[in-house]
């Protein structure tokens, strides 16, 4: 038996889930115009202005707050305070740091920045090119004044490794599936003779020339001799 449309009363199909007919959902049920689609109730002139009067009513509300919202989401760096940095676990070296985030005059996003390096910028000074901010104690949570220095490039590496993190690292490399420098086999480039070392991601694969330039000569004498190749065939 047809089930009736709530709207226009027309007859419907029996297996239909929903309560109008096909024709009435195409019109608008506020401005009675067409709508391009079947979903939904008004089209979408209608419901921008339904959004926009909502918008307004809601600025006209809570403005105030808002605008106090917006003005602390965009803090500058000298707004920055030891609360606006939350821990963040670095995927790199699996350590926890705490990271913070300022505008910049004239920027259009925000600048990540962690908490010890802004710790030694207010207080010590800028930090010079290359050099980086390096916890005394290994502890990467720990951004006390006392227990961060500057340091260059280096020096940071040379105290992880006298620290016994050689292991460590090696372990990683392994589980990474790399291979060590001491695992890795010696072999002769076929084409220049000369001695070299595979690759830490070869992964076993075995390879025949020292440098990608040895690859590209024998590819292409191999190309030029097989067109002169082909070249002979043709005119035999």
């Amino acid at each position: 038996m047809p089930l009736p449309c709530e709207r226009c009363g027309g007859p419907m199909r029996s297996d239909r889930r929903m309560p109008t007919c096909r024709k009435c959902r195409q019109i608008c049920v506020e401005c009675g115009g067409k709508k391009k689609t079947w979903h939904g109730t008004i089209c979408r002139k209608c419901c921008a202005a339904r959004m926009g009067t909502t918008a307004k009513r809601l600025w006209e509300e809570r403005g105030d707050e808002l605008r106090d919202r917006y003005r602390k989401a965009r803090r500058t760096f000298d707004q920055l305070t030891w609360e606006c940095f939350y821990p963040r676990l670095d995927q790199r070296d699996q350590e926890t740091r705490y990271l913070g985030t300022y505008w910049p005059d004239g920027a259009t996003r925000p600048y990540a920045i962690t908490r010890y390096r802004w710790l030694w910028m207010t207080t010590r000074g800028p930090i010079p090119d290359g050099f980086h901010v390096h916890h005394i104690n290994g502890d990467t949570t720990d951004d006390r004044i006392e227990n961060i220095d500057l340091m260059s490039p280096s020096e940071p590496a040379r105290e992880h490794w006298r620290d016994g993190k050689r292991e460590q690292h090696r372990q990683s490399l392994i589980d990474r599936g790399c291979v060590p420098a001491d695992l890795r086999p010696w072999m002769k480039c076929q084409k220049c003779g000369k001695r070299f070392q595979t690759a830490a991601y070869d992964r076993g694969r075995e390879r025949k020339y020292c440098s990608t330039g040895c690859f590209l000569q024998v590819l292409n004498s191999s190309t030029s001799r097989s067109k002169k190749t082909t070249r002979s065939s043709s005119k035999g």
